[in-house]
């Protein structure tokens, strides 16, 4: 799924604050920032279109920049938080 129109929508709020998150701002633009960062980071890894991707965080502007990034990259996310942590094994193996 690309997500091109989402962040041409966010291009054109570059400046507006998008994630407050511990008392800090993110700006769109920030996010936009570290889509591409992640995007550099992934194809270094090695990670193709389709991969089968577990994250690990929490709603940090990296986390959910990194789950925008794998969604436009077509993977299948599995999202782990400390909520669910006593069954990280379980989604892991399911994933």
């Amino acid at each position: 799924m690309s997500l091109a129109w989402l962040f041409e929508r966010m291009a054109q709020w570059r400046d507006a604050s998008a994630i407050i998150w511990r008392d800090q701002h993110t700006t769109y633009g920030e996010l936009l920032e570290r889509v591409d960062g992640w995007r550099k980071v992934l194809d270094e890894a090695g990670v193709p279109p389709g991969a089968i991707v577990a994250v690990e965080g929490e709603f940090s502007p990296g986390t959910c920049t990194l789950l925008l990034t794998l969604i436009d990259r077509s993977c299948i996310v599995v999202p782990i938080t400390k909520a669910v942590a006593a069954h990280r094994n379980d989604f892991l193996r399911i994933a």
